[in-house]
């Protein structure tokens, strides 16, 4: 399952839940408290681009909840996946949706290109606790000290190892949770099997390349700079994690 959220674009006015008001059209600039009052309305309908609800029940109801707390605004929905290009050619023509629903991932980028808005004072406005979130999701939508999101979903990542596999080699499930770099390396090379060049016990499996940026930073690495405008690929500690991504593509069942 993909991270996700709710974020508005800046060239809208209308707002998640009734925070803001107004309506699309040109470059929007900073928004008065008065404007995420509880009693702010909103003029035409909401466009929510990437939701959808076939065949989820869920998400059909979490659209109900979304219209009745609107109080009669129109809700339209951009059905399917967020298409990027669709999103940022709708922005270039000042004919934005109200809402998208996007992979965390993005909102920086989107954030530092001014296609979306902050929510910070809608949030301050609406006493939403931002304590409630996981803090590094609620770190992926924040840019600049500004929220620009907020996160739906977090996936938690389990360690699922062969019992017999680990006694035959004479461990435990400690020695793979990933708790320590040097006793996963150390396990792995127990574990790995081959014969005539093949490949018979993977070992452990890192799951890169697509888990690179978690294996970086569990090794104190970042594969961005804090104020994420740069990458730090080739620092030390980020360097250490590409380099198993490269091994780990050429030799699977290695890990060093």
């Amino acid at each position: 399952m993909r991270p996700t959220l709710i974020v508005i674009v800046s060239t809208s006015l209308l707002g998640l839940a009734g925070c803001a008001s107004g309506s699309g059209g040109g470059d929007a600039g900073p928004l008065s408290s008065d404007e995420f009052a509880q009693t702010a309305t909103s003029e035409g309908p909401l466009t929510v681009m990437g939701f959808g609800t076939a065949d989820d029940e869920i998400a059909q109801t979490r659209l109900d909840r979304a219209k009745a707390a609107l109080e009669g605004t129109e809700v339209k929905l951009v059905e399917g996946e967020l298409d990027m290009q669709q999103f940022l050619s709708s922005v270039a023509s000042g004919d934005v949706p109200g809402i998208i629903n996007a992979d965390r991932a993005q909102i920086g980028t989107l954030a530092s290109r001014g296609a979306i808005m902050p929510l910070t004072g809608c949030l301050d406005q609406r006493g939403v606790d931002t304590s409630q979130f996981v803090e590094s999701a609620l770190g992926q939508v924040t840019f600049a000290d500004e929220v620009y999101g907020i996160p739906e979903f977090n996936t938690v990542q389990l360690t699922m190892a062969n019992s017999s596999l680990l006694e035959e080699a004479g461990l435990t499930i400690e020695d793979v949770n990933g708790s320590s770099w040097e006793d996963l390396s150390a396990a792995n090379e127990k574990l790995a099997k081959s014969e005539g060049g093949k490949i018979k016990v993977i070992g452990y499996d890192s799951k890169l390349p697509e888990f690179l940026p978690l294996w970086v930073r569990a090794n104190g690495g970042s594969m961005i700079s804090e104020d994420g405008r740069t990458a730090t690929h080739g620092q030390p500690r980020g360097d250490r994690g590409s380099r198993v991504g490269g091994v780990h593509l050429r030799r699977p069942g290695r890990l060093r």
